[in-house]
């Protein structure tokens, strides 16, 4: 009998889904950079376009949440050394990202997408101390 594969190697087609819902809060900034004030109030200067960025975004997003929520126990693991690398995720990340934005206080949309993005920078280096 064959032991079974514990190496964290994913298919293609899975890797790919996590790959695109790792992008989706950069796909929703997409969409809202496409968002147009007309006489009529905002519209998509692109709808079909928009619309697919979105759905791609809220489909891959939504097939890892329920994927995860379906696995009921996992291969046992041995943690032996952990280190904290959130501080090089932001000196490398928003200097580059911020120079190829435009950032104008007058523009609704940039400060919208700047805060979609410092949010998720934020979530992603918050760290949580462990419950006792």
């Amino acid at each position: 009998m064959n032991a079974p594969d514990t190496s964290l190697r994913l298919r293609p087609l899975v890797s790919a889904v996590v790959f695109l819902s790792g992008y989706a809060p950069l796909l929703v900034i997409l969409v809202v950079k496409d968002l147009a004030q007309t006489p009529n109030g905002l519209t998509l200067e692109s709808p079909l376009r928009s619309g697919l960025i979105l759905a791609v975004a809220i489909f891959s997003s939504a097939i890892v949440l329920l994927a995860a929520r379906s696995i009921k126990s996992g291969l046992p693991v041995k943690v032996t050394k952990a280190t904290n690398k959130s501080g090089e995720m932001f000196g490398y990340t928003i200097p580059y990202v911020i120079s190829f934005m435009k950032v104008d206080p007058n523009d609704w949309q940039t400060l919208v997408c700047l805060g979609i993005f410092l949010t998720m920078m934020f979530i992603l280096a918050y760290e949580r101390k462990p419950s006792s």
